[in-house]
């Protein structure tokens, strides 16, 4: 996935998001935290991410919708879903398909497959736009932060790792070496 990013930079980041938007299971929100995170370290635009990120996540989810309207019940039959079960994706999004768009951006299996089930569902379009736009623009923001502070304090947190690593070393080497002459004392005390 770095590589990816580092090669492709925002068109690495804009495919893997559209693709999973679309409803292919796919790292879509670990390739924004990463391009997040590289823009923290200079690598990339913040704002260029975030743009990409969101424009990725709407365009992904409109296609992903249209699919699931024009053959999302003949990929259904052609798994063996029941029709009961399909009336049941009807009646859920009918009361929540708002909800589950907008919020369906932040939850992984929801983030993937939303689309497609509103498509199915025949949720009306301008409303799924709506929450789909909202959803996909807050993500990315939020996504595009975490990221992008998490890249900001890398050097931070690599001196603080290897300041951990080195004082757990110490520790254990100290332990050890307790435990070595302990060992030794009971040894000499069983002696004696």
């Amino acid at each position: 996935m770095s590589l990816l990013i580092t090669s492709y930079g925002y068109w690495g980041v804009a495919l893997f998001i559209l693709l999973e938007s679309a409803g292919l299971p796919l790292p879509g929100e670990t390739a924004l935290i990463i391009a997040s995170a590289y823009a923290g370290a200079g690598n990339l635009s913040i704002r260029a991410v975030v743009i990409c990120a969101a424009s990725a996540a709407i365009l992904g989810d409109a296609a992903g919708y249209w699919l699931g309207r024009a053959v999302g019940r003949d990929v259904l039959r052609f798994f063996r879903v029941k029709e009961k079960n399909v009336r049941r994706i009807e009646a859920f999004f009918e009361k929540h398909g708002p909800k589950t768009v907008f919020f369906g951006r932040f939850i992984s299996i929801l983030r993937t497959y939303s689309a497609l089930f509103g498509g199915i569902s025949r949720m009306p379009y301008a409303k799924f736009t709506a929450y789909n736009a909202a959803g996909g623009i807050l993500w990315a923001i939020s996504f595009g932060i975490i990221g992008y502070i998490f890249g900001k304090n890398l050097p931070h947190l690599e001196k603080i790792v290897h300041e951990t690593n080195l004082f757990i070393l110490i520790l254990l080497i100290v332990f050890i070496a307790a435990l070595y002459f302990l060992r030794r004392f009971r040894a000499n005390s069983g002696a004696a």
